[in-house]
């Protein structure tokens, strides 16, 4: 969503009402978010019928999640480097030091 916020200000014809709507929208998204992430912080300290790997793994995804697209997601521009840092973080073997 991000980057085709930032191509529709690049063409410079955006009426200042959409403007302000996609920031709204954004705005929201971002206290969505970090309802979200209080959720699953107080849900870690509940009894879960899941186990606590299971528990983990999933926060880990939502982690992950954050850090893969919180700079917006490679589409729709021409600027790669958010799209390399996903395909790095998915596909590339990790270099461990023994």
């Amino acid at each position: 969503m991000y980057s085709l916020f930032q191509e529709v200000l690049n063409v410079g014809d955006v009426p200042k009402s959409i403007r302000c709507y996609i920031e709204k929208a954004r705005e929201h998204l971002r206290f969505l978010i970090t309802e979200a992430w209080k959720q699953m912080e107080e849900a870690q300290t509940l009894d879960s019928p899941f186990s606590s790997t299971f528990n983990g793994i999933a926060v880990n995804l939502a982690r992950m999640g954050l850090c893969m697209y919180q700079h917006g997601d490679g589409h729709g521009h021409q600027n790669s480097e958010p799209r390399d840092r996903i395909f790095a973080l998915l596909f590339e073997p990790l270099c461990c030091l023994a």
